[in-house]
């Protein structure tokens, strides 16, 4: 990626000690790159204690790249996910308050999930739109061999983010034993991102990616049916009636989230034949307000937002 908006590529890389560095391209070109620099923040060197790892690249729903703009503000960020070594929080923004030739970095803000600090053991981030609804989502790997998705349930230009899930593959949430690392690429071009994992073994895996939309209206797109066919928005009673058209046998998880991404309902409905069903989520004691209710699937997942009133 383009660090300093040059026209070269150059090469960011995290390290065991907690450093952020920039291999920087010469300028002519050649593949060579120039001793490696600290980034800094604040005029010090970034240093997230162990094992960084940076993104600064925000993947979209058909696999193309660019870099990565945090709050939609015209300049290019930085995230880095850590291993914690005294509790810190694992996952950090660095927002960019230079140019992007010129990138400075003032300080840093911890990326909560579930209205809560992020503490997931050697994360590794990648800011990928991974169910198509235009807003970045985080998808990570961990010193466990979980892959984690981090649903963004807010703007695109202010980020909130759901509860961590892992992602399945063939009805199980992927573990390959040991240190995930993960790269979300299109691999077999038929427009579905799939991701490549690595392990501290050096084995290198291939998840395919299955065609996957997000309704959030009760429309469908194109052949693929919406998991949430239909949900009355605003609601003012004391139960919320979800109508769920599962297209094939999968194992279906129902969840409700406040606006700040913490799961207030959670149901695992287990494994549901195709057809409609309707499942009723209890909002008698919840306060009025915005909320998200999201079912995931293994082969779709899909949320709606939903207004409470009293």
């Amino acid at each position: 990626m383009d660090w300093n908006n040059d026209g070269l590529e150059d090469f960011i890389l995290g390290d065991m000690d907690g450093y952020v560095n920039f291999f920087q391209r010469y300028d002519d070109g050649i593949y060579d790159l120039q001793a490696p620099v600290h980034i800094q923040a604040m005029g010090e060197d970034i240093d997230v204690e162990s094992m960084a790892g940076p993104a600064c690249v925000l993947t979209a729903f058909d696999g193309t790249r660019t870099r990565l703009d945090w709050n939609e503000d015209g300049l290019w960020d930085l995230a880095v996910g850590a291993e914690s070594l005294t509790g810190t929080p694992t996952l950090r923004v660095y927002l960019n308050t230079g140019t992007n030739e010129n990138p400075e970095f003032e300080s840093y803000s911890f990326i909560k999930a579930a209205g809560e600090d992020i503490h997931v053991s050697r994360l590794n981030p990648h800011i990928v739109d991974l169910d198509g609804d235009g807003k970045k989502d985080i998808i990570a790997g961990n010193h466990y061999g979980d892959i984690l998705f981090f649903r963004n349930i807010g703007l695109n230009s202010n980020p909130v983010f759901a509860e961590q899930v892992p992602l399945y593959s063939n009805g199980q949430p992927i573990d390959i034993n040991t240190g995930s690392k993960i790269w979300p690429e299109d691999m077999n071009g038929d427009g579905t991102l799939d991701i490549l994992a690595s392990d501290y073994d050096g084995l290198i895996y291939v998840f395919p990616g299955l065609p996957q939309t997000l309704i959030e209206d009760n429309e469908t797109e194109g052949n693929q049916p919406s998991l949430i066919r239909m949900l009355s928005s605003p609601v003012s009673g004391g139960n919320i009636e979800v109508s769920l058209s599962i297209p094939s046998r999968q194992n279906i998880i129902l969840r409700m989230f406040d606006s700040s991404g913490r799961v207030i309902y959670s149901s695992d409905l287990g494994l549901l034949e195709p057809g409609v069903q309707s499942q009723v989520i209890n909002i008698s004691e919840i306060a009025p307000g915005v909320y998200f209710v999201s079912v995931q699937g293994e082969l779709a997942s899909c949320s709606r937002k939903v207004t409470v009133l009293r």
